[in-house]
């Protein structure tokens, strides 16, 4: 695994991404103007997409030139699975209103 800054022209959204971000691009582009970009999305050794695909977005829209990356040379099949992994864990947390 390796962090790089890669060109946004030459990452390619991984094609049979299901999920449809329009409505957070909006609100990520207000938090990487407002913070800065803190989360690099990942992408194989090719620059396909792996997970991210919303920040790669966002950062389109606002023009940037280079995102920054996790490289990894990972089998597709894994990948696939991380894919789904990384896209469903989170929606099995609740949040605690009292907090």
């Amino acid at each position: 695994m390796k962090l790089e800054n890669i060109s946004l022209d030459l990452i390619k959204p991984y094609w049979r991404n299901p999920r449809d971000h329009e409505n957070t691009i909006a609100p990520l582009m207000k938090s990487i103007k407002r913070y800065g970009f803190k989360v690099p999305i990942v992408v194989d050794i090719d620059h396909v997409i792996i997970c991210g695909h919303a920040r790669y977005k966002a950062m389109r829209q606002l023009g940037e030139p280079t995102i920054p990356c996790i490289v990894v040379d990972m089998e597709p099949e894994k990948a696939q699975e991380f894919r789904i992994a990384d896209n469903s864990i989170p929606s099995q947390s609740t949040w605690n209103a009292e907090k």
